[in-house]
């Protein structure tokens, strides 16, 4: 971690004056960056790096209380937009990180729907709530896993199945599948879910995964 000085020069009337006083400068950053990367889930790549996937280091806000300054990191980054995480990683100050918070939602208020519970809010922390309840695995919270995302930003899938079989070097791995229907509505991200997503263990978490062409079509099904 890098750290910083800031030399404080004493009054001019006392005897030691311009005398510098090293001073450590980790303070509220170096405690909001360690805490950060603490509860930060290290990533996870299946099959390779997901395209345009960002780091949680990379959408931390280090200059916020540790209460806020991980808002981006999960789902959230799939529903803001780019202009959107800039700005919030821009911020300096918690109220006004508060307020982009309230108006980061309010833009996307619908109308038609009279019922908060209704409104896009309402919706994402629902689905945070039972994702936690359902995906949380070891020591990281079901919103921030990648079962948890997908739920969060299309809702619960049609079907799950899964299936088994032999992999690259004779391992066996069971592939949970999600299925979504053509006519699942838009997302949280406003963009139509994929037909399916593919999750396999790995280490302490249940990760996305890839499959290679061909490969489902061989071996079993897990039901």
């Amino acid at each position: 971690m890098r750290s910083f000085s800031i030399y404080c020069v004493g009054p001019s009337n006392q005897r030691q004056s311009g005398r510098r006083r090293r001073v450590n400068g980790l303070g509220r950053l170096g405690l909001a960056l360690t805490l950060a990367l603490a509860l930060s889930p290290p990533t996870v790549a299946a099959k390779g790096k997901r395209a345009k996937e960002l780091a949680p280091e990379d959408l931390t806000n280090f200059f916020l209380n540790p209460s806020l300054s991980q808002w981006l990191v999960g789902p959230m980054s799939k529903i803001a937009t780019e202009e959107e995480r800039r700005r919030f990683l821009a911020l300096t100050d918690d109220q006004e990180a508060e307020s982009f918070i309230v108006d980061f939602w309010e833009v996307r208020r619908d109308p038609n729907r009279p019922w908060p519970q209704e409104q896009p809010e309402g919706v994402f922390d629902r689905r945070a709530r039972a994702a936690d309840r359902l995906y949380s695995e070891g020591t990281f919270l079901g919103r921030r896993t990648d079962r948890g995302e997908t739920f969060i930003l299309y809702g619960p899938p049609d079907s799950v199945r899964y299936w088994s079989g032999e992999e690259r070097r004779r391992r066996t791995v069971t592939i949970e599948i999600w299925d979504y229907s053509k006519s699942a509505p838009p997302g949280l991200d406003m963009k139509l879910p994929q037909r399916q997503y593919f999750f396999v263990q790995k280490e302490e978490r249940t990760v996305r995964y890839v499959p290679r062409p061909g490969q489902l079509q061989s071996n079993r099904s897990a039901g």
